[in-house]
C-alpha cells in the first residue's frame, strides 16, 4: 500500500454525475483518522477509474454538511417540499 492510499474504504453511495463520470460518497480511514470523501470516478461501471477531482473532510464535519445540504434542498425545493426535511419529519414522527 502506498502512503497515499487509505487504510480502509467504505463506499456509501454512487451518484451519476454525467454519462462518463460518477461521484462516489465514501468513508476513508487514513493514518487512524476517518474522512468523508466525495470523489469523481470516470470510465465504465465495471472498472471505474479514480480521479483527483473531489474533496475529503473529517467525519466530525458531517453534521455541518448535512445541515448545508438541507439548506440547499430548501433553496431548490422550498422548505415544505425539501426531501431532506420530509425524511427528517417522517423519521422523527413530526
Amino acid at each position: 500500500m502506498s502512503r497515499h492510499e487509505p487504510d480502509s474504504t467504505q463506499t456509501i453511495a454512487v451518484l451519476e454525475k454525467n454519462t462518463r463520470e460518477t461521484v462516489h460518497v465514501r468513508i476513508l480511514e487514513y493514518h487512524g483518522r476517518r474522512f468523508v470523501d466525495l470523489r469523481v470516478f470516470s470510465g465504465s461501471d465495471v472498472k471505474p477509474l479514480l480521479t483527483k477531482k473531489g474533496l475529503a473532510f473529517p467525519v466530525e464535519q458531517t453534521p455541518a454538511l448535512i445541515e448545508a445540504l438541507g439548506r440547499v434542498g430548501e433553496a431548490v425545493y422550498g422548505a415544505e417540499d425539501d426531501p431532506l426535511t420530509r425524511q427528517y419529519r417522517a423519521t422523527m414522527g413530526g
